[in-house]
């Protein structure tokens, strides 16, 4: 078993499959640098009500791993988790800034993605929403004190999840 594994691993490069790269360890939630080049396109298309979607406010490796120690904090509580009807919503919103189907669809495919594939991000996207929202208790439309706000939860946070950044080879 262990020789087949290997194999693939030499192999796979070779028979032109695209490796990702790992880039942070949040908790136990591996994020790859496919996942910072989606949350730049969706920072665009899917800013959702709070203020930290915004790509002015911080890279988007910045804003990936502190939406994922948020999620961290969340777990699995049910009154965080969307539903489904709201992430449908969400999706629907997002479908709607393309001019065709073919359009959307020249989105997702080049990304990998599907409709349930991004669903399950939106739906992790409104999961952080749902418990910031709870978590800070001012509007958004107080930018400054909502971000310091969350700057808090963060720096909280921080306190109890275990962030691992993996350094690229040869820098």
């Amino acid at each position: 078993m262990w020789f087949l594994w290997t194999a693939l691993m030499l192999c796979g490069p070779a028979l032109g499959q695209t490796a990702d790269r790992v880039f942070a360890e949040v908790g136990e939630q591996v994020l790859l640098a496919s996942d910072v080049q989606l949350e730049r396109e969706l920072s665009r298309l899917d800013q959702g009500p709070l203020p930290l979607w915004r790509p002015a406010r911080a890279p988007a490796e910045d804003r990936l791993i502190e939406a994922a120690i948020v999620r961290q904090l969340a777990g699995d509580v049910s009154v965080f988790q969307p539903p489904d009807a709201d992430v449908n919503a969400r999706l629907e919103e997002m479908r709607a800034r393309f001019p065709t189907r073919e359009a959307w669809q020249g989105f997702l495919e080049p990304r990998g993605l599907t409709e349930a594939s991004l669903r399950q991000v939106l739906r992790r996207r409104m999961a952080v929403e749902r418990y910031l929202t709870r978590a800070i208790q001012l509007s958004p439309d107080d930018e400054a004190g909502w971000l310091a706000a969350y700057q808090a939860v963060l720096d909280a946070g921080r306190q109890r999840v275990r962030v691992r950044m993996i350094p690229v080879e040869g820098t």
